[in-house]
């Protein structure tokens, strides 16, 4: 009889073991899917996703349920990898619970306008047990592919090449992308992955290739706000070479200053309050405010005309933003709010803006945990750009915030 029960449970062990492998299947699968789609909203390719959607046949079903409302089938993946892991932990799966609940209460407030931060959330918290580095290596090379196609593609007539010209500012050109920003703010989270992957031996010679891109982003889209983290990325990354430098040749491994490494944790935090506290308080009478205003394309003054109209609540607004985006025509009625911290506050709401900073604290001291230096400054530059952008929650551009949730940990290179 003992025998017997043995080999069920070893049989019933076999079974969840290769179950999990499956929905870890069906998870990077879904996660690719979705980084290809969303890099594609991002660029001009015009791809027919609305006839195919009228279509009644099982090509416009996975359309609708895979690429534009994936929500259910994402929630039942992250149940199923949570059920089928091998380690339960009833605190982490209580917490999982409780922010899977307010994404779905805040998303049935907001009428849907909160669907592509719910989607990006979900699969977060569903990457729970990945390797971190694997993740962002295949999200790598399939971004990489995609952004040489579309800038090849934009140069060479296959896809439209959006050209600006605005009155002050230099020819912006898109590059086969939604908007010069977005074709900027791609390149810098490439040049990111990039040192994350080869880690710390080649910092500077990514530190030129920086300095090279500042100069290309300025000079062909003029974002201006991208081109300035450029440059401070070249800074860091040629000060972090020549300290490595300095410690291989005394043959010690490099290790970061506790009390950089606890400001880099929280930067991101930091960030974030920093630009509510700015924009709340914003006054064109000031001098030094209303500089700094025109120098970030009128972002402080837009805030704050939007905390003024619609204020902050729990589960967020519905606020109708017009852009420039996908067209060269001037918008007479524009308004945008180009922060991430202050999209996700003013249209998300308090609750899920919360609980982004907490991921994002989860993802900073993990790091710092696990000695992971170079992560740990991602991170911090990645809290920084989303001071004036939009992409912390671009699954197709900023993948940093995964960190929270899965594997962290790799080994000291002297």
């Amino acid at each position: 009889m003992m025998i017997q029960r043995e080999k069920l449970l070893k049989g019933l062990s076999v079974i969840k073991k290769y179950t999990g492998l499956l929905f870890d299947a069906v998870y990077i699968s879904l996660f690719t899917v979705l980084l290809v789609y969303s890099f594609l909203n991002n660029t001009q390719f015009q791809i027919p996703w609305m006839e195919w959607l009228q279509k009644d046949d099982f090509r416009s079903f996975l359309i609708e349920h895979v690429l534009f409302h994936p929500e259910q089938l994402l929630l039942v993946v992250l149940i199923c990898r949570y059920l089928f892991s091998c380690t339960y932990q009833i605190k982490e799966y209580l917490i999982t619970a409780f922010i899977c609940f307010c994404l779905f209460y805040a998303y049935s407030k907001s009428g849907g306008d909160i669907e592509a931060a719910l989607i990006f959330l979900l699969l977060l918290l569903g990457a729970r047990g990945l390797q971190f580095r694997k993740l962002i290596g295949w999200g790598t090379v399939c971004m990489e592919i995609m952004f040489a196609v579309t800038v090849i593609a934009s140069q060479t007539g296959y896809v439209e090449n959006l050209v600006y010209r605005m009155n002050g500012r230099n020819v912006r050109v898109a590059f086969g992308f939604f908007y010069p920003t977005i074709f900027a703010a791609q390149l810098f989270f490439l040049i990111l992955n990039i040192w994350y992957l080869i880690g710390e031996r080649w910092n500077l010679f990514l530190s030129m290739i920086s300095l090279m891109a500042a100069v290309f982003v300025y000079v062909g889209s003029e974002a201006r706000f991208t081109t300035a983290c450029f440059i401070l990325l070249s800074v860091i990354l040629g000060v972090r070479g020549w300290k490595i430098w300095s410690a291989g040749k005394r043959g010690q491994c490099y290790q970061m200053g506790d009390r950089l490494a606890r400001v880099l944790a929280v930067f991101p935090i930091l960030c974030a309050f920093g630009i509510h506290i700015i924009s709340i308080g914003y006054r064109s009478s000031v001098g030094w405010m209303k500089a700094c205003n025109q120098l970030v394309s009128n972002r402080l003054s837009l805030a704050k005309k939007a905390i003024q109209v619609y204020g902050f609540r729990l589960w967020g607004n519905s606020i109708p933003m017009v852009g420039y985006g996908g067209s060269t025509e001037r918008q007479e009625r524009y308004f945008y709010l180009d922060s991430s911290y202050m999209q996700l506050s003013l249209i998300a709401g308090m609750v899920i803006f919360g609980i982004v900073l907490c991921l994002l604290m989860a993802a900073g001291y993990r790091a710092k945990a696990k000695k992971e230096w170079t992560l740990l400054w991602i991170l911090a530059f990645a809290g920084m750009h989303a001071v004036f952008e939009e992409h912390l929650l671009n699954l197709s551009i900023c993948l940093y915030m995964f960190a929270a949730v899965s594997e962290l940990g790799r080994k000291c290179r002297k």
